[in-house]
C-alpha cells in the first residue's frame, strides 16, 4: 500500500498527518509518563503502591494523553482518510478552519467520551501489567 502511494501520489501524500501525529505522540506520551510518575510518588507507602493506586495513576495517565492531543488527532484522521486523487482539505490547518465552521470548536471533541473510557481502563490495566 505504502509503495502504491508513493508511486502515484509522491512523498507527501504518504506522510500525510505526520506532524499532527508527532504533536500527538510526543506532547501525549510526556503528559502521560508525567502524570503517572507524579501520581506514583503520592501513592507510595513505605515502598509499596497498593493496586487501586496503581490502577488509579494508570487512568489518569491515560486520560492525561488524550485530554490535550485529542483536537490534533481529530485533524489528523480527518486529513489521512480524505481523498488522495482529489482532497478537500490543502492540509492541518486548512482542515482544522474547515471543520470549525462546518461544526464549530464540539467538532474537535466527537467521541472524546469513547476515547476517554478506552484510556481509563487501557491505561489502567497497561501500567498494572507493567
Amino acid at each position: 500500500m505504502a509503495v502504491q502511494i508513493f508511486r502515484e501520489h509522491g512523498l507527501k501524500k504518504l506522510y500525510l498527518g505526520f506532524l499532527p501525529c508527532l504533536f500527538r505522540e510526543s506532547v501525549g506520551l510526556g503528559c502521560y509518563f508525567g502524570v503517572y510518575d507524579f501520581l506514583m510518588r503520592q501513592f507510595i507507602h513505605d515502598g509499596h503502591v497498593n493496586l487501586l493506586g496503581s490502577l488509579f495513576c494508570g487512568a489518569m495517565a491515560g486520560v492525561s494523553f488524550w485530554l490535550p492531543t485529542y483536537p490534533v488527532d481529530y485533524v489528523k484522521t480527518i486529513i489521512q482518510g480524505d481523498s488522495l486523487t482529489n482532497p478537500k482539505y490543502t492540509g492541518n490547518w486548512h482542515c482544522a478552519r474547515m471543520e470549525y465552521q462546518r461544526a464549530g470548536p464540539k467538532v474537535f471533541f466527537t467521541a472524546l467520551d469513547i476515547m476517554l473510557g478506552r484510556a481509563l481502563i487501557s491505561g489502567s490495566f497497561g501500567f498494572l501489567c507493567f
